[in-house]
């Protein structure tokens, strides 16, 4: 999954940034710190937090978050203005833009999925077993941490769980990739 985001920061010079996770952005550890995962509402307890890849659509929601952008750019005086978030999809309909708003409250991803921890273990009549709730912490359709906190409304869709990022909008660049712009506000937020 391609998660990058386009930033423009003007920090003595206006600069263009690619962040994605694992990018070097002239460090040596590069930035991990970007986060998803997918509530969905015909599993409301399930966690997909981990996943090698991000589902939308109808009872679906994404959530990306990019955390410590003011220490990844060089400082929280760095302004942004600029920000584009390029997915790759797959699939025979072209994706359909609803909306995009802003997380106002703390979420868990979850654990992350290994190749090991891919194939379930069998139950006792040879089955895959799913877990029957969400470990610990981590987000579903129903809680923004798991045992912890419920969102206000399914699927983060309280008022108190997110804010419309107005002036977003959807391009389609090609059979494979969407971008969506208009995000600086919520990208100067993060």
């Amino acid at each position: 999954m391609l998660l990058p985001v386009v930033i423009a920061a003007l920090i003595q010079t206006p600069s263009t940034v690619n962040i994605y996770r694992g990018a070097q952005l002239g460090r040596v550890t590069g930035y991990w710190s970007v986060s998803d995962t997918v509530l969905d509402s015909t599993f409301p307890w399930k966690n997909f937090g981990g996943d090698f890849a991000v589902s939308g659509g109808p009872g679906k929601v994404i959530l990306i978050r990019f955390a410590d952008l003011d220490l990844a750019l060089g400082g929280s005086k760095v302004k942004i203005n600029k920000a584009r978030l390029v997915l790759d999809y797959s699939g025979i309909d072209r994706p359909v833009f609803h909306g995009i708003g802003r997380v106002l409250e703390p979420w868990g991803e979850g654990p992350i999925v290994t190749l090991a921890a891919m194939r379930p273990k069998p139950t006792k009549e040879g089955q895959p077993a799913l877990p029957d709730r969400a470990p610990y912490g981590s987000t579903t359709w129903r809680e923004r941490m798991a045992g912890i906190a419920a969102w206000q409304a399914g699927g983060a869709g309280g008022l108190g769980d997110t804010a419309p990022i107005s002036g977003a909008k959807m391009t389609i660049l090609n059979d494979h990739q969407i971008a969506i712009d208009g995000l600086e506000g919520a990208v100067q937020s993060m």
